[in-house]
């Protein structure tokens, strides 16, 4: 009887598994849109491999990245406000002047990342990894949330004033 249960679950699986990780897997129609347009507002880029990929310039507000790979990503010029990047890979990646206003960064790697100039305004960066190597010069860092759950001062600017 045990036999019987463990071989029909093992069925299951086999038969319902590919299946659910094409509904979980984030839409390569999106990113097709994205690549021809630069926009892609609200789009989920969850799980996705897009290392080294230039997405500057884009409107990508409240994009879903959540465990995304963007390690070396061009993110430079690009409107991230309010998106998720939680535990996404985004080390050596340029965010130069990018708005990440309101933006989730929780667990995320940031690694050697650029933000230069980038508007980091009421950002949650708690547990975010690397933060020492990341350059955040000329960078907004209002409201910001820090890696230790510090808010920045207002006029914080390139460094958090606590």
């Amino acid at each position: 009887m045990v036999k019987v249960k463990i071989v029909t679950m093992l069925a299951f699986l086999c038969v319902f598994l590919p299946f659910q990780s094409d509904a979980l897997a984030y839409s390569k129609k999106d990113l097709k849109t994205l690549m021809e347009t630069r926009n892609c507002a609200g789009c989920d880029f969850s799980e996705a491999h897009l290392e080294g990929v230039d997405l500057s310039n884009a409107n990508l507000e409240g994009v879903n990245f959540s465990d995304a790979h963007l390690e070396g990503a061009n993110l430079s010029n690009s409107n991230l406000s309010k998106a998720d990047f939680t535990h996404a890979e985004i080390d050596k990646a340029n965010l130069e002047n990018a708005n990440l206003e309101g933006a989730f960064l929780y667990r995320c790697d940031l690694d050697g990342s650029n933000l230069r100039g980038a508007n980091l305004k009421g950002a949650f960066l708690l547990r975010a990894e690397s933060l020492g190597n990341a350059k955040f010069k000329n960078a907004i860092l209002d409201g910001v949330i820090w890696e230790k759950g510090e808010k920045c001062k207002t006029d914080s600017l390139g460094i958090c004033k606590r």
